[in-house]
């Protein structure tokens, strides 16, 4: 697929914008954006006689949105129905269709006191592959089940399953030739040859820079890393690297200095709210910048972080969570609901460690009863309900 040159949309006219639209099929503005940045930054900075084109191709009374709080004033069956609406396979795929849902049904338990999530998702369905999955596989079923996956190269595979692109690129067919090249010959990829970005010059390479239309330096290093390395340790003849010639200082969105500080009680109590964190302790690690500034702005006689964190005034002391019971863990838990086991075990560490460690009366860890899309003992967990349904029954 061949990469559209620099500014390919920006000179097309109104109508030859309107039908590239129509060829991607997109329904709304979100839509368009997911399958073409570049069209559609191109189409929401253009007008006719005053009015937006994408109002045009997409009239707001037309789309649908969601009220905030949408979700959460439905009850559980009608939560249940509007679940069928999506076509998913799992909670991952469900939290990335709509996080908002996803958290509700997190959340949810029935009147026999089971989560909504593993309801809809039973436990049972949501099994691993388990260890030793494609390493036990033949050459061929690999290459099968390869082509099953809508990947259009290795890069693509290895995001869809990391695991399988492993096995392909470890393994080797009997004439000597690795998997993943039977599965997506070299001489059809878009492979760039060694050496590729060290024969070029600084404009050019500037100019390929600018064709992966990369808003931020570490935006391009993820597209494409090895330029994005390049651009770094090339200087001009100003000794400036061509880095910062691309990306200027004003096009990086920093915050300027003294930004926080600048705003008021209430704009900043507004940006509290954006960063939707339990406590000071992780606000501090996500922007240090506005915790500063809540430390030393006073609202009604006392800090404003003390007037918006009132309970985490004073330092969690050592070994706090060890000394709670196995309810009080669970209740402390629910802080970070909606919140990944990355974020608690980054953010939280010493709560994390301890839900790991302790077991309930059945023998399920308490994370996978605080967390429980991440359950990964599943023969364990069906055991214990078992055992539990047989004793509710004595």
């Amino acid at each position: 697929m061949k990469r559209k040159p620099n500014g390919f949309y920006k000179n097309m006219s109104i109508d030859e914008l309107v039908n590239e639209v129509e060829k991607t099929g997109a329904e709304g503005p979100g839509e368009l954006n997911k399958k073409s940045t570049t069209l559609y930054n191109t189409v929401r900075k253009r007008n006719i006689d005053g009015v937006p084109l994408m109002n045009i191709l997409f009239p707001i009374e037309k789309r649908m949105y969601k009220q905030k709080g949408f979700y959460s004033k439905m009850s559980n069956d009608e939560i249940l129905l509007e679940v069928k609406k999506y076509s998913v396979g799992g909670p991952s795929k469900l939290n990335k269709t709509t996080g908002a849902l996803y958290n509700e049904l997190i959340k949810r338990e029935n009147s026999e006191g089971i989560k909504l999530v593993n309801v809809v998702f039973p436990i049972n369905t949501r099994l691993k592959k388990p260890n030793g999955f494609y390493s036990l596989m033949s050459d061929d079923d690999l290459i099968k089940k390869a082509k099953n996956y809508d990947a259009k190269g290795p890069t693509e595979l290895s995001k869809q399953d990391g695991s399988l692109c492993h096995y392909l690129r470890k393994r080797k067919n009997l004439a000597g030739i690795r998997l993943i090249d039977v599965v997506y010959p070299v001489n059809k990829r878009v492979v760039k040859p060694t050496g590729y970005y060290s024969r070029m010059s600084n404009e050019d390479l500037l100019n390929e820079a600018k064709s992966y239309d990369a808003k931020t330096p570490t935006e391009l290093a993820r597209k494409a890393g090895r330029l994005a390395i390049i651009l770094s340790k090339i200087k001009d003849e100003h000794d400036i690297s061509l880095m910062e010639r691309l990306f200027s200082a004003s096009e990086r969105k920093r915050l300027p200095e003294r930004y926080y500080d600048r705003m008021t009680d209430d704009q900043l109590i507004e940006e509290v709210k954006k960063e939707n964190v339990g406590d000071r302790f992780i606000l501090r690690k996500i922007n240090r910048g506005l915790c500063l500034a809540l430390n030393n702005r006073k609202f009604k006689n006392k800090k404003l972080m003390d007037f918006l964190f009132p309970n985490d005034s004073v330092k969690r002391p050592k070994g706090l969570y060890s000394k709670m019971s196995n309810e009080q863990l669970l209740e402390e838990s629910k802080r970070y609901i909606g919140k990944s086991m990355r974020y608690l075990s980054t953010y939280v560490a010493p709560l994390y460690k301890e839900l790991k460690l302790r077991k309930d009366d059945y023998g399920i860890r308490l994370i996978d009863r605080a967390f429980p899309k991440s359950f990964t003992s599943i023969d364990s967990i069906l055991e214990s309900y078992i055992l539990n349904y047989e004793r509710d029954k004595k």
